[in-house]
């Protein structure tokens, strides 16, 4: 209790202060009122500095609307629709042009491969292929050749012998009955003359396609009904509508079934006969 009195005697007795001291205070209020006013001006020009400060705003605009601004020019829609248009027509073009040539591609590997297959599939060909490979030439004379080969049939378990005579005259080459043969062979009996070609009669025209591809222009001439058998029907016409040799003849079988026509080549000495001989004679 005693302390706490001496500390408020000390409080409420009056102060006294020498004029030393109290020059020395308004110093020290005065300094410390400068260096506040140096903070606050300090503080208010960092702040105008700054993006938010509206005087700095304002000038920034200012400065801004000096500036060239770059400007973009607007494309003419009626031109964009153009081009988005012919971008379409051209890429549908180019689709369907992709797709002709695929396509196209496709259709003539799968022929290839269809005829391929057909060709190793189909036993006909194949007995044809084996009578070429097998025909063989015989020289009888001069002007007179024979071609000998075989004919096979329901798969190669069957033949029968086959025989072709030809003979070379002076402007023509006559292939009387065709067989199977190479068709080099066929080129070099032929020798570059007119070619005809004989189909003795009704049954014997199986293998006269090779000749008439091989020789677009030669002639047929021998059995009609041979011709409407054939498939596809072939062009044969009868002797009297062809300019043969002098020395050739072709007689008609009167009477015989299969229309058969033998050929007498009188310079040879030769005549030839395909059924007529074998069967028709007994």
């Amino acid at each position: 209790m005693a302390e706490g009195a001496t500390n408020q005697a000390e409080c409420d007795a009056p102060c006294c202060l020498s004029l030393d001291q109290l020059t020395f205070a308004l110093g020290q209020i005065r300094e410390s009122q400068v260096s506040r006013e140096t903070n606050l001006a300090t503080a208010s020009h960092a702040s105008c500095l700054s993006s938010t400060c509206p005087a700095h705003q304002t000038a920034s605009d200012s400065h801004s609307e000096h500036q060239v601004l770059p400007t973009t020019v607007p494309f003419p829609r009626a031109i964009q629709y153009a081009l988005a248009f012919a971008f379409i027509v051209v890429s549908f073009l180019s689709a369907i042009f992709a797709s002709t040539c695929l396509a196209s591609y496709i259709w003539r590997a799968s022929n290839a491969v269809f005829a391929r297959l057909a060709h190793i599939s189909d036993p006909v060909l194949e007995e044809i292929e084996r009578s070429r490979r097998e025909a063989r030439i015989v020289d009888v004379g001069d002007t007179v050749k024979v071609v000998i080969t075989r004919r096979y049939v329901h798969g190669m378990r069957y033949w029968q012998d086959m025989a072709m005579t030809v003979v070379s005259l002076a402007t023509h080459t006559i292939f009387y009955n065709p067989v199977p043969m190479r068709i080099e062979d066929m080129q070099a009996l032929a020798r570059g003359k007119t070619v005809v070609v004989v189909i003795p009669n009704v049954y014997h025209h199986m293998f006269v396609d090779d000749y008439v591809n091989t020789f677009p222009s030669a002639v047929l001439v021998g059995s009609q009904h041979a011709a409407e058998r054939h498939v596809p029907h072939l062009t044969i016409l009868p002797p009297s509508k062809v300019a043969l040799p002098a020395e050739v003849e072709l007689l008609h079988i009167d009477g015989w079934a299969l229309d058969e026509y033998v050929m007498v080549v009188h310079s040879a000495r030769l005549c030839s006969a395909a059924h007529f001989i074998s069967c028709g004679i007994e």
